[in-house]
Parts: structure tokens; sequence; C-alpha cells
């Protein structure tokens, strides 16, 4: 499964199980998807979109749940 047509919700990117991840397959999808400008905009702008939605200042939450723990920050 391809993560980014899960957390888009829909496909946005081909998908390639097993015996079908080959070097050929591979370079024939990412040329079609290159070769198209239009598409390239789309899946940039796609792919920001979920970078931006998936940010969620893990490091700082993370260091504020351990001050907390350690009763420095309540």
């Amino acid at each position: 499964m391809a993560l980014p047509n899960l957390l888009a919700g829909r496909p946005l990117v081909p998908e390639f199980f097993q015996d079908e991840v080959t070097p050929q397959a591979l370079g024939s999808a990412l040329l079609r998807e290159l070769d198209d400008p239009a598409r390239t905009a789309t899946l940039v702008a796609e792919f920001r979109r979920m970078h931006v939605e998936l940010r969620t200042s893990a490091a700082e939450r993370a260091a504020n749940a351990i001050l907390e723990c350690a009763g420095i920050r309540a």
C-alpha cells in the first residue's frame, strides 16, 4: 500500500505489491508522473498539504511530556 494514498484518502500515486515491484515498473510509473507537468504540480501541492497536516511539533510535545513526568512542568 502506498502511504500517500492512505493519507490522501484517494489514489494519488501508483501502488505496487510484491512481485510488481521491479525497476522497470517503478521507473515507468515515475516517468509517467514526471512527464505530466500538471500532474507533477498536483502531487507537489498534495504532498505539501500532507506535510503541513502531519507536522505536529512532535519533538516539542515529547519534551513537554518528559518535563511533566519529571515534575518540572505541570
